[in-house]
């Protein structure tokens, strides 16, 4: 694709140092680790500054683009759309009681403890920061040890709390 002005260009970089530079049985392959940088470009149109961010292995590449695009405050419009789209399926009495710029509010509690969080797209959460791809991810993190993270978690809807499993389409 032609690098323009109405594109956002994400780059992702791994690293090669101190490694040969063709293995195999042949010597026909390149190495890499799998570990680099996604590298957001500029684009001086939308008024978008590089970003970089470190990911130690291929699972977290989808971590180190979205804190890119987060540092360069840049939300996908597939994010605007889920948060009208659940506004519009809970005006009535089944109103989700808080929907942030960053997806739904949810909350979760262990060991006396309670920990605030965002769902975002209905699958990933948003905990200090930190970008976890499911709630149980989060909630393992929490806890020490594997949870169910859906069953876990909890959002206020209708006045009621709920577990988060409630959110999904069954």
């Amino acid at each position: 694709m032609k690098k323009d002005n109405k594109t956002i260009g994400i780059t992702i970089r791994f690293f090669t140092n101190n490694l040969p530079n063709k293995v195999g049985k042949n010597k026909d392959k390149t190495p890499f680790w799998t570990c680099g940088n996604a590298h957001l470009e500029a684009n001086k149109t939308k008024g978008i500054k590089p970003q970089n961010e470190i990911f130690n292995y291929f699972d977290d590449i989808p971590r180190a683009v979205n804190k890119v695009m987060r540092k360069a405050k840049l939300v996908a419009v597939e994010d605007m759309a889920y948060s009208f789209n659940v506004k519009e399926k809970t005006k009535n009495s089944n109103k989700i009681e808080s929907i942030n710029r960053k997806g739904i509010k949810i909350f979760g509690t262990t060991k006396g403890k309670k920990y605030n969080a965002s769902l975002v797209n209905l699958k990933e959460v948003e905990l200090n920061g930190k970008i976890f791809n499911s709630p149980s991810g989060a909630a393992r993190f929490i806890c020490g040890y594997p949870v169910d993270g859906w069953n876990f978690w909890k959002v206020v809807v209708g006045g009621k709390t709920k577990e988060i499993d409630c959110l999904r389409k069954k």
